[in-house]
């Protein structure tokens, strides 16, 4: 480290390796290159599990320049070869931010914060990095983050020759060469990469844990998380713990998270354009739910009282919304969305949905089916004009629905249950919102459909001329101009909004897949009847 970055060790770095035992020898840089000829020629890597740096990118670049020579001297590889195979090196590299700009820290744990690195280091995080070695004639040197010419170049060669500025010669130097304006000719060969996923144009990122699957694919198959989630109930409605548990205490959830249970569950991916948008464990909502959450968001200073508020506006308002839903059902399954059972503690439906599809199966193909099928008679299409578009993922129950919106829902067998209320009168949707409290079934009534489904995709009639939709003015915009020549016209807007698990999606235009028992939560499912359900109602479990 150099004699600026001392006292960032010495007041943020040095205590917590203190605290986590850590035993360090520190060296303070004195020339340019002090590092890598050090690590080069004298230091004894057998003594050390890591090689700490505090500094900038220069600094950890030459930790990389030594730290990697020296691993290829020792084990006889030719640097000055560039078809020569490299060896990794077995001693890691830690950085604690201390630079200008600071782009390796950015790139690997996403903030420049000293404390933030040393803690990295002192769990033992472990993230693999790429390196290119540059050649002419013979090896020239390696890199790890940029390799810039011409205008990075020029910037750089001319900020070398006013380091007396400090850091803001950057900035004087790359206006100066961005008004000359040089260009340089030459040619570049290359050899692509073309067996391994994923484009520089694409949408993803790298991140943490990454295995590789792209997410804005919707016939992309997930890959399970291997940490369990825990959910300690403090929210308005609390869907997931009712869902799960059977209650909203808080005792309870965490009695369950320290006995280490176990609760497998099916999660929802949102895409628009094969762009991923958002997932969702519980409910997505297009029309009436969506408009209830969406001008709810603009009266949070009311509190939770703006839910029954918003909630009471728009069943007054009573806006339709025309689309076409498609959608793939679920044939392999047992049980329907209008049986009597529910999902219970050990499930004999989700276990063997969970066996189906979890890849020991040769009916495993199953898990990204297509909505494009449609057209052969696997899937089905719905046209019209509808007041809400549900998918429930789960029974979505609380103490204001005791049998939620979709009472046998499974939480754990690679389906939602897609609900479509058709317009209809104010009378009729008030009863439908009536069976919620009640023992009745609440799919008994001619304007409302529910299908298992496994894959469907919403598509609002205006947008076969509108490819893009921002749902943030949620029509006004369209049909702002019509509504004040027709004061009396009494339309409703072109398009809602898709409230997903609580949050206003951006676009109505949406397909959805659903993806079997891709988190697992620390509950065991609910092992009794819980008090406000029909008691008349038999459990799934064994």
């Amino acid at each position: 480290m150099g004699a600026s970055s001392k006292c960032i060790y010495e007041q943020k770095v040095s205590p917590l390796f203190a605290c986590a035992s850590i035993s360090t020898d520190v060296i303070v840089t004195e020339h340019a290159n002090h590092a890598r000829d050090h690590l080069k020629t004298e230091a004894e890597l057998k003594k050390y599990d890591g090689v700490v740096c505090v500094g900038g990118d220069g600094m950890f670049s030459e930790i990389v320049q030594g730290l990697v020579s020296r691993t290829q001297r020792d084990n006889g590889v030719d640097q000055n070869s560039p078809e020569e195979k490299l060896v990794p090196c077995s001693v890691r590299i830690g950085i604690i931010s201390a630079g200008s700009t600071d782009c390796i820290c950015y790139a690997t744990a996403g903030i420049n914060d000293p404390v933030t690195s040393a803690l990295h280091v002192i769990v033992g995080d472990f993230q693999p990095m790429d390196v290119c070695s540059v050649h002419h004639n013979t090896f020239l040197r390696y890199s790890i983050s940029l390799l810039g010419y011409g205008f990075s170049g020029d910037v750089l060669a001319d900020s070398k020759r006013k380091r007396w500025m400090g850091p803001a010669r950057y900035d004087f130097s790359g206006f100066k060469t961005f008004l000359t304006h040089h260009h340089y000719e030459g040619a570049v060969s290359f050899l692509p990469a073309t067996d391994i996923p994923g484009t520089p144009r694409d949408k993803t990122r790298c991140r943490a844990g990454d295995n590789g699957v792209d997410q804005n694919s919707p016939e992309e198959k997930l890959v399970p998380c291997s940490l369990r989630i825990g959910i300690i109930p403090a929210g308005s409605t609390d869907c997931i713990c009712y869902a799960t548990v059977g209650i909203n205490d808080p005792v309870t959830s965490a009695l369950h998270v320290i006995v280490g249970d176990s609760q497998p569950m099916d999660v929802c991916s949102v895409h628009h354009n094969n762009t991923f948008l958002r997932y969702s464990v519980s409910l997505l909502g297009y029309g009436f739910y969506g408009d209830v959450l969406a001008d709810s968001e603009r009266k949070r200073w009311m509190g939770p009282a703006r839910y029954d508020f918003s909630g009471f506006k728009t069943f007054l308002t009573h806006h339709h919304y025309e689309g076409a839903v498609s959608f793939l059902p679920e044939t392999d399954t047992l049980g329907t969305p209008r049986d009597k059972t529910r999902c219970r503690a050990g499930c004999f439906i989700c276990q063997r949905n969970g066996q189906l599809y979890s890849g020991d199966s040769p009916e495993e193909s199953k898990t990204a089916p297509d909505v494009s099928d449609r057209g052969s008679g696997v899937g089905g299409v719905v046209r019209g004009k509808f007041l809400a578009i549900n998918a429930a993922s789960m029974s979505c129950a609380c103490p204001r629905r005791p049998k939620g919106l979709s009472p046998a829902a499974h939480l754990a067998n690679g389906t939602t249950d897609l609900i479509l209320v058709r317009k209809c009168s104010r009378f009729n949707f008030l009863r439908h919102l009536l069976r919620h409290t009640s023992k009745d079934d609440q799919f008994d009534m001619t304007f409302v459909e529910v299908h298992r489904v496994r894959r469907f995709r919403f598509t609002p009639r205006h947008c076969q001329n509108h490819s893009e939709l921002d749902l943030r003015e949620n029509g006004k915009q369209l049909f702002s101009q019509i509504c004040r020549d027709h004061p009396a016209c009494s339309c409703s807007p072109a398009y809602s909004s898709w409230n997903c698990d609580g949050e206003i999606l951006p676009h109505a235009a949406i397909e959805v897949g659903v993806h079997c028992q891709l988190i697992k939560l620390f509950a065991r499912g609910i092992e009794e009847q819980p008090l406000f359900e029909d008691l008349a109602n038999p459990p799934c479990a064994l």
